[in-house]
């Protein structure tokens, strides 16, 4: 499966950010040699999972363990969205409002664009008149 150039920038800015922020949440500079060594691979390996000049990415057991590993989704890891995490959204925007954990992580992406989120205030509100 190839995978396209934007899921892979996106990827290896994420995997960046991600060591990044996890040292500063420890409270040390999380280094790429400590992170393979965490997640037991070879630290090539690491450095080319943050080097958008390569096309690399990882198969499906690995990219479990990075999940696992940051306490983020698949999806988020992908670019799928912007949500880190789905596990942790509260349960009751799902029983409130009837809508996927996908489709409210989707909508919490949507703050800055205006548009979608004009036109989807609009189908709701119009559905709501029509109903009544």
């Amino acid at each position: 499966m190839k995978e396209d150039k934007e899921t892979i920038n996106l990827f290896t800015e994420r995997m960046r950010q991600l060591r990044l922020e996890k040292g500063a949440k420890e409270g040390k500079e999380l280094t790429q040699v400590a992170v393979s060594k965490d997640l037991g691979v070879h630290v090539s390996t690491i450095r080319n999972y943050e080097s958008p000049s390569l096309d690399v990415m990882p198969k499906i057991e690995r990219l479990k363990k990075i999940k696992n590993y940051y306490n983020v989704s698949y999806d988020y890891l992908l670019g799928e969205t912007n949500v880190r995490n789905s596990d942790t959204e509260p349960k009751g925007n799902i029983d409130e409002t009837g809508l996927s954990a996908k489709a409210i992580n989707y909508l919490k992406s949507l703050e800055n664009d205006d548009e979608l989120i004009f036109i989807i205030n609009t189908i709701i509100e119009k559905t709501i008149e029509h109903r009544k």
